[in-house]
């Protein structure tokens, strides 16, 4: 686990979004990548662009804006450059903690996939969420 998670965790889990819409969030997530799967030179799948792609085909058959808005950004905490750190803590803090430990947990679950949590890429992963995610929760909740 990261250094930040057990120092905050009591305040990050006080600040969730509720269990059902975390619920339909980490279901629904990815409900946009067949409309964006393309086959790489590599002869791998990628999905560009299915954060956006996930949250339009949400909103086809859901008014709930809540878990629209987690969807649409549910890779900003994979892809935060430090200077976007405060822009991301702005705003409704439960969303901020949803996404920060829903970053966490898809790490986790798809370390396999990247080839191990020995694995570079893994690692690497780690390494940039270690860092923002010790910003992020020094931002939300200062000592």
């Amino acid at each position: 686990m990261p250094s930040w998670f057990f120092p905050y965790a009591a305040s990050l889990s006080r600040n969730l979004c509720s269990d059902f819409t975390i619920d339909r969030y980490t279901t629904m997530h990815d409900c946009g990548k067949p409309k964006v799967k393309i086959l790489s030179e590599k002869g791998t799948f990628q999905f560009p662009g299915h954060a956006q792609a996930s949250y339009e085909t949400w909103l086809t058959f859901s008014e709930d804006q809540e878990i629209g808005e987690l969807i649409r950004r549910d890779m900003e905490v994979h892809t935060l450059k430090t200077e976007q750190v405060p822009e991301f803590c702005k705003g409704d803090k439960r969303i901020a903690c949803t996404l920060l430990l829903a970053g966490l947990s898809e790490i986790h679950s798809n370390s396999l996939m990247f080839g191990g949590m020995e694995s570079d890429s893994f690692k690497i992963k780690f390494k940039h969420l270690e860092k923002k995610g010790k910003t992020i929760c020094e931002l939300l909740f200062p000592l």
